[in-house]
């Protein structure tokens, strides 16, 4: 008689967030694919096309921007303005070394709040780059408690950038970032566009990276983020823009390495997948997808017994033009291969023309059962006439295994990550305890001549 105990009352938070005070954890849904599920992270530096702006923040330029750790903003380069909003003094300023603050520098809490990280490794790191420091700036002066005063600053170029002749336009940047303590409408790191001289203002948020655990690290190499910004500023003669930390208490957003330049012609990028375990989600663009019962997961867990497991319902792709020029019949593919053989392969009907920028998500029914034992492996990829640029970012990958007893809803492969389900219970009082819902088939149909092959 096979035996499966629902001994479920695990999940996997990241160890990395820990650190933050008043942590708590972050609710993910499992019908939102999650990162380290996924084969690429589009971290990449591919080679761009023409150049249309760029800038390092030499320190030949910036470097009287501080004045011993002090922003000194008025010292801003031609044609560049440093502004706190607040006229708190809590500028954006240039250097070589790393953040500081009571839950940024590199010692025990209570110690010497002054003394300042690793410096942030980017590709021209040693001629400085810019930097503002929330966790400093709330930190005081004794380094014994700290504040939650929001940022409002930016710093701003005005020279005027012209993208009349322009079809597409990538902003590309290095960044390392950890943030406090939620993004909103009036909270995140932006980058901002205005074509009137400044009078008005199109937002772009930048931040990548999860609240709390941040993006990179100090000591060690930034990140590479590429941003399509050609809705923005494409066709515009007179264009300035400004880097705009709003409404975050804390820690830190570094900057280096600033270019603009027109993108490869052909590069259709796959933002994320969706595989509808049970049943069929068919709303629209997927940062709005909701739950249309709750003991249902989209995409299901990683391991479940071959008694358990039940049928996906269909297929979805988040897909962006993230090229230069429109793309024609495009498909979004799905291969289910299983112990390395090819089991399945599904297609969507062609999109005769995707136009360049354009995001969207992709409709695929298909009934799967994949009730056999063995290791799956679902595979999500876009085609079309053209032949795409860059590979690194339009293939989505998420491995399930079917076996004989186990069942299991994390990835116990991935480390200082975290994932839980969209149903699960309160843990906010003591003897409280973490759990989540699960469909088990009805048990008749697995009553064979009076035996039963599982219970609970």
């Amino acid at each position: 008689m096979r035996k499966i105990f629902t001994l479920l009352l695990m999940l996997a938070i990241g160890v990395q967030l820990m650190a933050q005070k008043g942590f708590q954890p972050i609710k993910r849904n499992l019908d939102f694919a999650h990162p380290k599920s996924a084969l690429h992270l589009n971290n990449q530096v591919k080679a761009p096309g023409d150049v249309i702006f760029s800038e390092d923040f030499d320190g030949a330029d910036w470097s009287a921007t501080s004045n011993n750790g002090v922003p000194v903003p008025e010292n801003a380069p031609a044609n560049w303005t440093i502004t706190d909003l607040n006229d708190t003094g809590f500028c954006w300023r240039w250097d070589t070394i790393g953040p500081r603050g009571i839950f940024t520098s590199p010692v025990p809490m209570g110690g010497d709040c002054s003394i300042p990280n690793e410096p942030m490794l980017s590709t021209t790191q040693a001629n400085g780059y810019m930097m503002l420091e929330a966790d400093w700036f709330n930190s005081a002066d004794d380094c014994s408690e700290f504040f939650e005063v929001a940022m409002d600053s930016y710093f701003q170029y005005q020279g005027g950038l012209d993208f009349t002749n322009v079809n597409a336009v990538h902003l590309a940047f290095e960044q390392i970032n950890r943030l406090c303590c939620g993004f909103g409408p009036d909270a995140d790191l932006w980058f901002s566009v205005s074509k009137d001289n400044g009078t008005s203002w199109e937002q772009l948020s930048v931040h990548k990276g999860d609240l709390g655990s941040g993006l990179g690290r100090p000591g060690q190499p930034a990140e590479f983020t590429e941003f399509d910004i050609t809705n923005m500023v494409a066709g515009e003669a007179n264009v300035w823009f400004r880097f705009h930390m709003q409404g975050l208490s804390h820690y830190y957003w570094l900057i280096d390495d600033l270019i603009m330049f027109e993108p490869e012609d052909n590069d259709i990028q796959f933002l994320d997948y969706w595989n509808d375990y049970l049943v069929y989600r068919d709303i629209g663009w997927y940062g709005d997808w909701t739950i249309s019962t709750s003991s249902d997961f989209t995409e299901g867990f990683f391991e479940y017994p071959w008694f358990l497991v039940q049928e996906y319902k269909g297929f979805h792709a988040a897909y962006h033009n993230f090229g230069g020029q429109p793309q024609t019949n495009f498909v979004h593919n799905v291969e289910i291969w299983k112990d390395g053989s090819l089991a399945n392969s599904y297609t969507t009907d062609p999109i005769a023309t995707v136009p360049v920028g354009e995001q969207d998500t992709t409709m695929l029914r298909a009934n799967v059962w994949p009730w056999q034992m063995g290791e799956y492996v679902f595979v999500h990829y876009p085609s079309m006439d053209e032949t795409d640029d860059v590979h690194s970012n339009d293939t989505l990958i998420r491995y399930m295994k079917v076996g004989d007893s186990e069942v299991r809803v994390v990835d116990f492969d991935k480390v200082n990550s975290y994932i839980s389900p969209d149903n699960w219970t309160s843990y906010d009082e003591d003897g409280d305890g973490l759990g989540f819902m699960l469909n088990i088939p009805d048990p008749s149909l697995h009553d064979l001549d009076g035996n039963p092959d599982y219970y609970i």
